[in-house]
Order: C-alpha cells, then structure tokens, then sequence
C-alpha cells in the first residue's frame, strides 16, 4: 500500500513523533509511506529513513491552506496513492478536498477533544475515524454524530527500544545519595495542561520534602502572557531555584533516565497521554489527573497514581507519598512497563492501523437506493446479487420506502435495509436533507441508483457519495459520476439494471427471482387458513382481484373472478384464497357479496412477509399485471398472468412458471390507465383460465 498521511508540522510533539515513528514501521512491514507537512526538525529523519517529504502549508487555519489541495491531489495522482490519513483539522480540510478529485481512500485521525464547530466535524468525514483513546470515541459518537462502526480504536504506540528501562533508580544504595527527586511536567505550556495546580502542589509538597527540583519540558504557548503568569506564580511561591524551564526537547528518553516522577496535570480531557507510557517505559513512576484517555493507560495504583483534575491538594499528597515511599513504587512501575509492552507498543499500533488501511480497501460501502412499488424491488434482487458477487468483502446497504422496508430484511445479499418516507407531505425538504446527512455520516463509497430520479440523484450527491452510478434523468443527472443516458429503447428491468452494473465491471447477471419469509410468517400463514377450516393437502388458487389502484385499465372483471372461483370449486375441488393489501378491502367484499364459494379472504390481513409465505404456499396465482406475480416467481408459484393494456415481453418476471393470457388488439400494448371499453381485459375469457389453472394443478393431488 501506498499510505500518504497529512500534519500541521514536523517538530517535537506526540502527533510528530508517532507520525515519524510509524512510518518507519510501514516501511518496515513492506508499505511506502509519504508525508505531507509544513515541515520541520523531525523532516531530516524521514529524509534519512528515504521517506519521500513534500512541505505545503497545511498548519494554519487560513485561505493559503486551500492553495495546498491540488497539488495534493496531483502527489494522490502520480503517486497512486492508496490511502490518505489526516492528523488535524487544516490538514483534514485539505486532504478532504483532495481526495474527492481522486480515488484515494480518506481516513482521519482524533488525537483530541475537538470543540464543536465546522472545522472539528470534518475530523468525522473519514471513511475510518482512528480513534486514540475510548473518551475521544466517545466524544466523536456523541458530538459529532460519527457512526460507531466508523470508529476504530487503536491506541498509541511507542518504539520501546527507544527507552532505556531502569529499575536500578528504586535502590535503597541509591536514595541514600540521592541529593534531589526530579519532578518533571511534560507539556505544552498552555493553561489546558494545569501548570498554576501543578506549582501549587509543588509548594505544598516542599513542605514535607525539601529536596525536590522540577523540570518544565515542552513549547512555550504562543502567548507569552501565560509563561509570564507562571514566572510570575513561581516567585511568589518561593520556587524559582527549584524550577526550570527546558523548552521542546527531542531527547526525552535520555531525560526520563534522570527523572524521578512524571506529573501530569491537564485539567481537560486528554486525548491519551502519550507521555504516561514514556515515562513508563523507562520505569518513572507517573501521577496524572483522572481526565479522558488517561483512563485507558493507567489504572489507579496499579500502574500509576490518578488525582482528581485542578485539585493541588490531593496532587501534592500523591506526590509526597511517592517520594517518601519510593522504593514501594518499584512494583507498581513493572506493571507499568509490562502493560506498556503487551499493549502500547509501536508495532501493535502499526498493525492495527495497517488492518483498518486494507479493511477501508477490501470492504467497500456501497448504497443501492430503489424506492419504487414492491415488484420493482422483487426485480432488484438479482442485482443485488450480483454485486454481493462483486464485492464479497462489501458492507451493502439498500434504502427503500418504509413500508416496504420488510419485503428484503432477510436478503442474505445486504447487510442491512434503510428506510425513508416518499411522500410529499409537510417537512418533506426538512426529511430530505436530515435523509442526506444521515446518509453522509455512513460514508459511502458507491451509490447505485436504481429509482432514477432527480431527488436520488440530487441524495447521492449531498450524501457526498465518491462514486455515483445510474441512468441521467434530466440536468441532474450530471451529478452522478458514472451515468449513462436514460433511453427510450424497451429493456426487461433486470436488464435495464445490468446496463448500469456494466458501469461498474459486472457483465452479465443471473435473472433468477428470490424473496425469503421467516418459519414464523409461514406459521402465521398456517394459523389463519387453519381458522379458514383448510385442509392441509387441500389445493390453493390465489386472486389478485385488483391489479392496481391506479390502473383500471388492469383490472379483469369482477363477475369473471366470481365465475371462475365457482367453478374452480365445483370442479376441481379448489379453495380460492383473496390476496391483497387494505386498499383493496372493498373489491373483496364485493366479491363475496357475488359468490357463494368457500373462500378465504386475507385481503388486509397479512404483512408484506407473511404474503410472501402465502403466495409461497399456493398451488397458483391468477392475476393481473402486478407485483404479486413477480412475489410468485420468487417463491416458484405458478402463475396465470392476465396482461391487457402492458407488455408482457417487458413485465413478465424472469424464471418461474407463468401462463401468460392476452388477446392481441390493434390498440395493445397502449399503457393507458382508463380507458371507455378496456376489451383487452373483457374478452379474456373464464374459460381459457380455468383451463390455464387446471395445466397448472396438473400435478397436485386433489383431496375430494
């Protein structure tokens, strides 16, 4: 892999020092990584390690950052970079902006607690969002609405050659001579890190042990004002021979060899405290402030000693405790160290990074967006087939109307449905861009577009969808990144998909129709026609008696349906079964006021997956042009298929038996919803199916 990680700067500090350290061990596990800064004194070591360096500037929150995103983009390009891994908020933004002109992967790293405003929430956008510490995942799952499966732990590493580890320094021979104990404080100088608790605890400890000297190692805060401050807390404490300060320093482990306690005193959360398991690593023994990622490196008096934050009396008392019992300490530092090499090294750190790099790579996120009626979404499955085919390894999504949410929960293909409303009503705007959002956070890298439409392609393109794949209907069908115009040329809907899945590499697709029910649907099933007094080998004719709401021109008539059940009953001993959801109550009721048959009416009374066990439990199905008999070529139902003014070459579903029943009119196919005579329908005749129902049962054995 080729891994191209972006940071504000290359000088001394624990994001610096883990960048350099571990792209010296991707280099060493056989990657190549490359680094983007505004450079710095850590750059001459990743010249010498041969790590290629390009200095842009990415470290100031200011237009000029924005100048760095193209040649970004171009070093993503000639590079064939695999992976981009931002550390920070500027370099976040560019490397953001880079990556979308670009196929490389984009994965942030949260080394802090970010406040809440625009520039923070792009630390969320990665497709992986690394994570220090349990406390900063928290707070990105929490404020920023980062999706927890987005989330990937990986704790700090050290590079524990690095550190020389000395116990020798908890020998009583050695106390004896000791002439000062040196307390170190390893931190930015800046009020977040609690110097003004920490000089107070340090006054109070005096009191009990004199010889105490104390180092202040890290860079002064930009404003001078706050060095000041302490300066000036230090000579009224009395302190100003006992402490020292000594700037940035790059030779912190030759330092911990002389250091007798490590403070920690931030008053904040702390990302993770990096300098806990240096001073550990070398056998200091460290007190801390009980403050964010701290608690996932110390457990208190086990590995170390936790105080509460901005409170320098129980810091002080820690502190004289240590001290004054230093050898006792000695257990609670090998502790320490062994937790630090099972848990906090640097090549531990570098193999989980590398898992979450190939597993961004392998495990593609991919989102197939069909709203439409409950046949289209029987005539996707092959689709979706066809791209768990592709991508084995994918996290494949389908977002769908609500209501129809049930009919695909138990695809093996998908590993999960999402949902939406469709219609119209108030708040809808409101719903759209919450729905675009919401699709955003789960950071997808594919969208496959099947409804088509305006409003899902405007949703791909605001859920800032890499790749956007589909049929162009109208201007914004520019928005997708990979469309082909929407022709006019009759296509069967499997094949019309495949067209689009041309797009991404798959040439040909398996046309084979499948829905799945529970054991529980299909008891449910089995209990109603139970009550329905049906004997269990008795055979079973579905109706569908209204093919559609919206299509009178669909429907065959009533009185045919009346007459073909009495004689499916009189004849062949058949129990008719009515099939349909609410909407169609009043076509049922009509029916039965008709007919003096023993039939079973379940309009309205089945969910959408019991009516797949039930159309799965038929003999046959008698329909119109309508989803239920695409429902019955799922489930190898056979099926008498009654088409009036549709095509049929274009609506029969794919696989299963159907007798398709039409009459061939000058006017047909016309697609017209009304019509004054609808003769296509009418001149159906009762008799061709019944004896189409009859071909059908041929094979069931009638129980008299």
């Amino acid at each position: 892999m080729k891994i191209l990680q972006i940071l504000p700067e290359l000088n001394f500090g624990g994001v610096e020092t883990g960048t350099v350290d571990i792209s010296k061990e991707l280099l060493r596990l056989g990657h190549q990584p490359y680094v983007v800064s505004a450079g710095g004194e850590k750059v001459k070591m990743l010249h010498k390690m041969g790590i290629p360096h390009f200095k842009l500037p990415v470290n100031k929150k200011s237009l000029r950052a924005l100048t760095a995103v193209p040649e970004i983009a171009e070093i993503i390009r000639r590079e064939k970079i695999d992976i981009v891994h931002v550390r920070s908020r500027v370099p976040a933004l560019v490397g953001y902006l880079a990556t979308r002109k670009t196929d490389a992967i984009y994965i942030t790293s949260c080394h802090g607690h970010y406040a809440d405003h625009l520039l923070s929430r792009i630390m969320g956008w990665g497709k992986y969002v690394i994570v220090v510490s349990n406390s900063i995942g928290r707070r990105m799952l929490d404020t920023f609405n980062v999706p927890p499966e987005r989330i990937k732990l990986v704790h700090r590493g050290l590079d524990i050659e690095r550190y020389t580890y000395n116990l020798n320094r908890f020998s009583e021979e050695k106390l004896k001579k000791k002439e000062r104990f040196v307390i170190a404080n390893i931190a930015r100088i800046t009020p977040l890190k609690g110097h003004r608790y920490f000089l107070q605890a340090i006054r109070r400890a005096k009191m009990s042990i004199a010889n105490i000297e104390v180092w202040l190692i890290g860079s002064s805060s930009k404003k001078k004002r706050y060095r000041e401050e302490l300066e000036v807390l230090i000579e009224k404490f009395g302190l100003k021979d006992s402490v020292k300060f000594l700037g940035s320093r790059d030779d912190i482990p030759k330092l911990l060899q002389e250091i007798d306690l490590v403070v920690l005193s931030t008053t904040t959360p702390e990302g993770f405290g990096r300098v806990l398991i240096e001073a550990g690593a070398s056998g200091v023994p460290v007190i801390s402030t009980r403050v964010g990622g701290i608690l996932d490196v110390i457990e208190h008096k086990k590995d170390g000693i936790l105080v509460p934050p901005s409170d320098p009396i129980e810091m002080s008392k820690a502190i004289v405790d240590v001290l004054e019992n230093y050898p006792a300490y000695q257990v609670m530092a090998e502790s320490f160290r062994k937790k630090i090499e099972s848990e906090f090294t640097l090549q531990k750190m570098a193999l989980e990074t590398v898992n979450v790099y190939e597993e961004a790579l392998q495990k593609k996120r991919i989102l197939v967006i069909k709203f439409g009626a409950l046949g289209d979404l029987v005539l996707i499955v092959p689709s979706l087939r066809a791209i768990r085919e592709k991508y084995p390894h994918a996290h494949i999504s389908l977002l769908v109307d609500g209501k129809l949410a049930p009919l695909l929960e138990q695809c093996p293909y998908i590993n999960e449905v999402l949902t939406c409303r469709r219609d119209k009503g108030k708040g809808y705007y409101k719903r759209f861009i919450s729905l675009a959002m919401k699709l955003r956070r789960a950071a997808f890298d594919i969208s496959i577009d099947f409804q088509n439409n305006k409003w899902t392609h405007v949703l791909a393109y605001l859920a800032d969808i890499r790749r956007r794949f589909g049929y162009k209907r109208g201007m914004f069908g520019e928005l997708l990144t990979n469309g082909i115009p929407l022709g006019k040329e009759n296509i069967l809907p499997v094949q019309h998909q495949l067209q689009v899945l041309n797009l991404m590499g798959i040439r040909s697709i398996e046309e084979r129709l499948e829905l799945w029910s529970s054991d529980e649907d299909a008891a449910g099933i089995e209990r109603m026609l139970s009550q329905s007094w049906t004997e269990p080998n008795q055979a079973l004719v579905g109706f569908v008696l209204n093919a559609s709401l919206h299509w009178r021109t669909k429907r065959w008539p009533l009185s045919l349906f009346v007459e073909l059940a009495e004689r499916l009953q009189s004849e062949l001993k058949v129990r008719v079964v009515l099939i349909g959801d609410a909407s169609n109550k009043r076509y049922a009721e009509q029916f039965l006021l008709q007919t003096e048959t023993d039939t079973v009416d379940l309009v309205g009374k089945t969910s959408i997956r019991e009516m797949i066990a039930l159309i799965s439990r038929l003999d046959c199905l008698v329909s119109g042009d309508t989803a239920p008999i695409h429902v019955a070529s799922a489930v190898n139902t056979k099926t008498v298929a009654l088409f009036g003014p549709t095509d049929p070459r274009r609506h029969v579903p794919p696989g299963g038996e159907c007798v398709v029943i039409k009459r061939n009119l000058s006017c047909m196919p016309c697609y017209k919803r009304t019509c004054r005579h609808i003769n296509c329908m009418k001149q159906i005749t009762v008799e061709e199916v019944f004896q189409a129902v009859q071909r059908c049962l041929a094979a069931k054995t009638v129980k008299a």
